[in-house]
């Protein structure tokens, strides 16, 4: 098992969520993070306009990347952390080599559509390294994970003991997690009639993407609304088994509100340091959070 102390982490984004999840990362001591901006961003002035808290500028006419800004208000945060950035970034992620993934346990992937999510999470199977994509809406915030066919933790053993019976030790236990690619055509019959419907209509939006090759917008929702029901109809469920609501929160906003990346940027670091530890159970394998009803919710993907 790997402690937090040796591996390496790079967390790819530029906007509130994962200036939330790097500062939770960060305050927690993993060994090494690298931040990237893609090379979609040249400077750093937009001063947290964004929602990225960590974009503070000591001098307004000074030109710096803006994971360079990123890493220095991190260093403050923890002078002892190895906190790097990537600068002069001259391709996008989408286009770096698995050679390039090798050298990371864990990508943290903010802000990116469902073709580069794809993409990025096959590249960081091949490279064996463990992959979260997260995106966050006007009002709601989500991750995926996939840390592999075999993923092994230790558990944190069992609850507190009752009648004087023992605890039950921590044990050695596997974990299996499948590609996002796999996720985006999971079956809807074993959804509960208390589960949130949120992950499912997630899927709706990722199909959307990979057939348009672009993010939906409140202009496509008829056809989402359609694509949902076609969807719910073929797993026996009834028509509107997908809200509108469930589908308009997590469509594609300008605008994030700080309170829920806040929330989800923290449940996201505590997932982190779990594939970087190997230690408790991680999340299987979609996590979703949204202000309308004040809820988080982790549900299986897969085909």
């Amino acid at each position: 098992m790997m402690t937090t102390t040796t591996t390496t982490t790079v967390a790819i984004g530029t906007h509130g969520l994962a200036a939330e999840t790097l500062k939770n990362i960060v305050l927690a001591g993993i060994g090494r993070v690298r931040v990237r901006d893609d090379g979609k961003n040249a400077s750093s002035h937009t001063f947290g306009k964004d929602g990225n808290f960590l974009n503070v500028a000591s001098d307004a006419s000074e030109e710096t990347s803006l994971a360079k800004a990123m890493v220095r208000t991190l260093e403050e945060m923890n002078p002892f952390a190895t906190i790097e950035a990537e600068n002069e970034v001259n391709m996008p992620l989408t286009d770096e080599e698995v050679e390039y993934y090798s050298q990371f346990d864990v990508v943290v992937a903010c802000g990116f559509d469902y073709a580069s999510s794809a993409l990025i999470n096959a590249k960081c199977r091949l490279a064996k390294c463990g992959f979260f994509v997260a995106r966050a809406s006007a009002t709601s915030s989500s991750f995926f994970v996939d840390l592999g066919d075999a993923f092994e933790y230790i558990s944190t053993g069992g609850s507190a003991a009752k009648d004087g019976e023992a605890v039950a030790p921590p044990q050695k236990e596997t974990e299996t997690f499948c590609a996002i690619d796999e996720a985006v055509t999971s079956s809807w019959s074993d959804i509960g009639k208390r589960a949130s419907r949120l992950p499912a209509a997630m899927t709706v939006l990722w199909k959307f993407e990979q057939r348009e090759k672009r993010a939906a917008s409140d202009e496509d929702f008829e056809r989402l609304r359609a694509e949902a029901n076609a969807r719910a109809a073929a797993c026996g469920k009834p028509e509107n088994f997908i809200a509108d609501d469930a589908l308009r929160v997590l469509l594609p906003a300008k605008i994030e509100i700080p309170a829920v990346n806040a929330i989800v940027g923290g449940i996201l670091a505590q997932e982190v340091l779990k594939a970087v530890s190997h230690k408790g159970a991680p999340c299987a394998n979609f996590f979703v959070f949204d202000c309308v009803s004040g809820q988080g919710s982790i549900q299986r993907l897969s085909a």
